[in-house]
């Protein structure tokens, strides 16, 4: 064995166990390997967990607080157009320097696999895609990024998909993007909003891609984007090949009609992400139905979303942060609450985003995740900083913290 990791505590394990590594695959989950390895780490009883998966980021846009005052009345109209004025003066290296910093500091906090939004639309072009592609191959040691090119609009301008935004994802599509992203809820009327869903569809059809989709963001109880998703994929045979994010409009929809929605999402395999950050600061964007999503089995996601952005300037890039406010949102406070919060940001965006040998039983890829917390109810309460990341069984973070409070120094916080 290359790496053994002792005294681990696993989800769903009664006591303690070791994790053996050989090369890039867990060979062994069991207590007490004889075996030594040339990398042996001493999880001290903490959990150990595949590694967090983000399924929906906005890396392109990450730290533009860097870039600008602090808006004077924070209202969204403002926010877009800051986000816009930024965009304008940013080159390629620009943005490959701040994926770079929010992938490493993802990295940091256990997160190895992420799905990023890149904006597509008239300002930028390809810029952020070809940043990020480039980012993707020169971070692939330490973390897995895949790509969703989407046409954003920018406040002030004609709303919906132009033939040149189909133009700029067709050229993204050669480019090696994995799935086709896009907001059709800017669209004017009902009619335009189905004839772009299509349009994404067919896009992805013809060049075997992903489809990832903002829908139904606004409180509103007579959106029906997502409900023409699900019914677009379910006829044209992609069942288990789209995700939407956002969906806040599913909270408000009366009791019948959101149980029928669910259940078409169940059928048509359609993932889901929520980014409870994002819902709780922005006006008008609550929270998707969580619990009803959770009992009807649909796969559902915590996504980070925005960081240190001008609509959402918070962000710490630790994908325990949203699936805490995300309990509190929604009042998920029992262990087997927690146990759903925990898949949201593992398994469940493992799954939707489609990674290959996912998870913690032996043959399963060695990305793993080691915590300080032996109880996955104390980990969402303290969030401590991560001792160790793995990557294909290689470490790629490390991070230690000691804390001392008054002259007893025998207590830990």
């Amino acid at each position: 064995m290359d790496v053994v990791i002792r005294d681990a505590t696993v989800r769903d394990e009664s006591q303690p166990v070791d994790i053996g590594i050989e090369g890039e695959y867990v060979e062994s989950v069991r207590p007490d390997i004889a075996a030594t390895a040339p990398v042996e780490i001493d999880a001290g009883g903490g959990l150990v967990l595949p590694s967090f998966v983000d399924a929906h980021s906005h890396l392109d846009k990450a730290f533009f607080t860097d870039l600008a005052d602090p808006p004077t009345d924070g209202t969204l109209p403002e926010l877009i157009e800051l986000t816009g004025q930024i965009k304008r003066d940013l080159t390629v290296a620009d943005v490959r320097e701040r994926i770079e910093r929010a992938t490493r500091a993802a990295v940091a906090n256990g997160t190895t696999k992420i799905r990023t939004h890149l904006d597509v639309g008239a300002v930028w072009e390809h810029r952020s895609l070809e940043a990020a592609l480039d980012a993707k191959a020169e971070l692939s040691d330490i973390a897995d990024i895949q790509t969703v090119a989407m046409p954003l609009v920018l406040s002030g301008e004609p709303n919906g998909l132009t033939e040149a935004d189909i133009d700029r994802l067709e050229t993204a599509l050669e480019m090696g993007v994995d799935a086709v992203g896009g907001e059709p809820n800017k669209e004017d009327t009902a009619e335009l909003e189905r004839t772009t869903i299509d349009a994404y569809f067919r896009l992805a059809q013809a060049y075997d891609a992903e489809i990832d989709l903002h829908a139904d963001g606004l409180n509103s109880t007579t959106a029906r984007t997502a409900e023409y998703i699900a019914r677009k994929t379910i006829d044209e045979g992609m069942e288990g090949r789209v995700q939407v994010g956002h969906v806040s409009a599913l909270s408000y929809y009366d009791e019948w009609h959101r149980r029928d929605v669910i259940d078409l999402f169940e059928r048509a395999e359609l993932d889901v992400v929520t980014t409870p950050k994002e819902d709780q600061i922005v006006a008008d964007h609550d929270t998707t139905a969580v619990t009803e999503l959770f009992d009807a089995g649909v796969t559902l996601s915590v996504g980070h979303n925005n960081i240190a952005g001008t609509i959402s300037p918070f962000g710490s890039l630790d994908m325990l942060e949203p699936a805490w406010l995300l309990a509190h949102v929604v009042g998920m406070r029992t262990p087997a609450d927690v146990g759903r919060l925990l898949d949201s940001v593992t398994h469940n965006p493992a799954s939707a985003l489609g990674l290959d040998a996912y998870g913690l039983a032996p043959g399963c890829k060695a990305d793993l995740t080691v915590c300080v917390e032996s109880d996955p109810m104390e980990l969402l309460r303290t969030r401590r900083p991560r001792p160790v990341v793995l990557k294909d069984g290689v470490v790629v973070a490390s991070s230690s913290t000691t804390t001392t409070v008054g002259s007893d120094r025998e207590h830990e916080l």
